[in-house]
Parts: structure tokens; sequence; C-alpha cells
């Protein structure tokens, strides 16, 4: 299981996803850079929060078993260029 919980303000105009790939335990398979990123799951539905305001979020992917390399990328959107989402304490938990 791959967890990433962070503190992280995601005002009304923004949003944002979190992915991961990984490549298993054997090294069998596509190349490390070729593997498809999958979208990790909310713990929960997180509302939006003011701007500077941070909530504690936590999102995870299951069912991969056996890797040895991973990476996670997060894609933020936003309607508004002057108004995006910030992280701080970024925590990835490999299990």
């Amino acid at each position: 299981m791959l967890r990433v919980e962070t503190l992280a303000s995601k005002p009304e105009e923004t949003n944002f996803k979190i992915y991961a790939r990984m490549s298993p335990e054997n090294g069998t398979g596509l190349p490390f850079d070729l593997r498809e990123y999958v979208e990790m799951i909310p713990a929960r539905t997180y509302s939006s929060t003011q701007v500077g305001q941070f909530q504690e979020m936590s999102y995870s992917l299951t069912g991969q078993s056996g890797f040895r390399v991973f990476s996670v990328k997060i894609e933020m959107t936003s309607t508004d260029s002057a108004i995006v989402p910030v992280f701080k304490n970024v925590r990835i938990t490999a299990a």
C-alpha cells in the first residue's frame, strides 16, 4: 500500500489529484518510465478551504503488492491563476 498525507490549502477555485506509479518487486514488465500513473483515492471527501487555511488530507493506493520503486505526482488545477492549491509537510509512506 502507498499512502500520501499532507497539509493542504484547497480554495474553492482550485482542485488537485494525486497519482502514483510503481515498479514490481521482481523488476519485470515495462520499464519504470513507461508505466502509467494511477490516481490515488482520498480517504474521504475534502471540502474547500479559505486561502491560507490548511487541513490534513490523506490519499492511498491499495492492491499493489511487492513494489520496489515508486513515484508520486500532484496535478493541480485552478480557474484563477492567482489562487492555487498549496501543500506543506507532504509525507509518503510505502508498506
